[in-house]
């Protein structure tokens, strides 16, 4: 029995740039039903800040644990990883994960991943372009980063003569076309 339909992607089909942004905002992630007690929201509260920093396999691996020592269903914590491919790392309603360090080692090699520029950067350009690891190292090896600074400092021409346009309003022959629109519609 096959759980999972064959990907599109090995088909040739890439979603529209940003296709995954628009997907997201328009079904927001369901709300996250924790079961009681407070071990339960500390553990998936770490997992999630984990999650909110690039380290999937730790966060994912404090989930597994959670289920094993059955303080977390199964479903549970299908629901957590379903939010955080949504873009959600938040536990509503309670504690946030400790900023320290965190069970298995995991906190000392986030702590380092926010301290590198390099990993900071790398880990923006996969979330800014749903890219892989591979593909983000590749596009900041081939300078993709220092092509969008030099795009954002460099003069647009076009940009000043679309403000001068704005500036000045629409023009007459279109301010005359809308009031003969205006003037048929009231007779």
């Amino acid at each position: 029995r096959r759980r999972h339909p064959p990907r599109a992607a090995s088909a040739g089909w890439v979603p529209a740039p940003g296709a995954a942004d628009a997907m997201r905002a328009a079904v927001p992630p369901a709300k996250l039903q924790l079961p009681p007690g407070e071990e339960v929201r500390r553990r998936v509260a770490e997992a999630c800040e984990l999650a909110s920093q690039g380290e999937m396999k730790d966060a994912q691996r404090l989930l597994r644990e959670a289920v094993s020592d059955k303080l977390l269903p199964p479903a549970t914590q299908r629901q957590v990883v379903a939010r955080w491919s949504a873009g959600c790392y938040e536990v509503e309603g309670g504690g946030q994960a400790p900023t320290g360090v965190v069970a298995g080692g995991g906190g000392a090699k986030a702590a380092k991943a926010a301290e590198g520029s390099y990993e900071s950067d790398v880990v923006r350009v996969m979330r800014q372009n749903q890219w892989s690891r591979k593909q983000a190292e590749e596009y900041i090896e081939e300078g993709g980063l220092e092509m969008e600074a030099m795009k954002a400092e460099m003069h647009h021409p076009m940009d000043d003569a679309f403000e001068k346009m704005k500036a000045n309003g629409p023009p007459q022959w279109f301010i005359d076309m809308m009031s003969k629109q205006d003037e048929g519609a009231d007779e």
